[in-house]
């Protein structure tokens, strides 16, 4: 598999930004706070954009955890499941 290694550490802000791209926001707009359906409007199937642009930018298999990912209410909270999967190398 081409996936970054599992120590290979990612920023919250780079992950922020990878849901600025997602949604088309300006770099730097999503904040760790940003609640993702009332600041930004997103349902379950933009969540599951999120994740798969999230897998492409890190090799993790998000889709296999696509439930967290569309029970997550804040950016804050993708970022938790990022580091979560990151740090399990999967």
């Amino acid at each position: 598999m081409n996936s970054p290694s599992a120590d290979t550490a990612i920023k919250d802000t780079e992950i922020c930004n990878i849901i600025g791209e997602a949604i088309g926001a300006h770099p730097n707009s999503v904040l760790p706070s940003t609640h993702l359906r009332d600041e930004l409007g997103l349902d379950s199937v933009g969540l599951l954009s999120i994740a798969y642009i999230i897998e492409s930018h890190t090799g993790i298999d998000a889709f296999a955890h696509a439930e967290d990912y569309i029970e997550a209410q804040s950016a804050s909270d993708i970022i938790a499941i990022v580091k979560r999967l990151l740090s399990h190398d999967e």
